[in-house]
């Protein structure tokens, strides 16, 4: 386990920093030197950030399991393009196209890698993204479905639709302020955890469910790990659909958090992020059954 102490004193440390969460990242390299510094890049799995190279603010964390070079010099030739990119393979290419294009901002690329599994990368990168989080008291530019608030968004390449500028009386509300980053206390077991006013804990195919917006999570008291967390706008359907799950036995129960302030895709987003972030800070993995796991 990870304890908070080794966590609290990781995050004294600048998130542009060359040494940031017991990471050690590369130097700062600019998307226009995709042909040629990127080489400095390694061919492996990994994490990487993307600043703004004036406020030095974090744009973007992401994560591949594959080539940490030729994923961002790809994700480099998108964001340069003259139209607004497709939403795949690079899903924060059209924002961050759009903040460069039309804002004039500049990105630089840092790397780290990480010899870590699909499922551990996708947590450390949460983790990255909540220690982010507590450290400036904002949220990453790009991240979680967030969108320039006078934009829509491209489409996948088979839709061939890309995105463009919004009418003068339309705003994406993709674009609004973010939540304030939720802060760490208690343990997954208690009705407080991450200072949110949970549900009590019960049987799933029992509880009386509202089909409103929030967040839920799924807790094995026999093991004392959580199975998964997850958010919905429609809590009671979302939730209906893992029941059928194998691993939904007599000592997994349910817990949510309802609340109309998390109508927002993004702001669930930042919540459902904040949480795992915290438990892969805390545990060293993700829930048991987060991202596909098979544990």
């Amino acid at each position: 386990m990870v304890k908070n102490t080794i966590m609290k004193h990781d995050m004294e440390h600048n998130p542009i920093s060359g040494i940031w969460a017991g990471l050690k990242w590369t130097s700062w390299v600019s998307i226009n030197a995709y042909r040629s510094e990127f080489k400095t890049f390694a061919k492996s799995s990994g994490v990487y950030r993307i600043k703004d190279t004036k406020s030095h603010y974090l744009a973007y964390i992401g994560q591949t399991g594959r080539n940490l070079r030729e994923r961002l010099q790809d994700l480099a030739r998108n964001i340069l393009k003259d139209k607004m990119p497709f939403n795949d393979p690079h899903t924060a290419a059209p924002n961050l196209w759009v903040w460069r294009t039309v804002e004039g901002i500049e990105f630089e690329i840092s790397v780290a890698a990480a010899s870590l599994s699909r499922q551990h990368l996708r947590g450390l990168e949460d983790s990255l993204l909540w220690r982010h989080r507590l450290t400036t008291g904002m949220s990453t530019l790009c991240n979680y479905g967030k969108f320039h608030e006078n934009y829509y968004k491209s489409g996948p390449c088979k839709s061939g639709k890309r995105g463009g500028g919004l009418s003068e009386d339309k705003i994406n509300a993709a674009g609004g302020k973010s939540t304030i980053p939720l802060k760490p206390l208690s343990t997954p077991d208690k009705n407080d955890w991450m200072s949110l006013r949970w549900s009590d804990y019960g049987k799933p195919k029992s509880m009386v469910i509202p089909d409103g917006s929030g967040i839920y999570r799924f807790y094995h008291f026999g093991l004392k790990r959580v199975m998964y967390v997850g958010e919905s706008d429609k809590l009671q359907s979302r939730i209906k659909n893992h029941l059928n799950k194998e691993w939904l036995e007599n000592n997994v129960l349910l817990s949510f958090y309802h609340s109309e302030d998390l109508n927002l895709p993004f702001h669930r987003h930042e919540y459902e992020s904040d949480l795992l972030g915290w438990y892969y800070c805390e545990y060293n993995e993700p829930p048991i059954k987060q991202y596909g796991g098979s544990g």
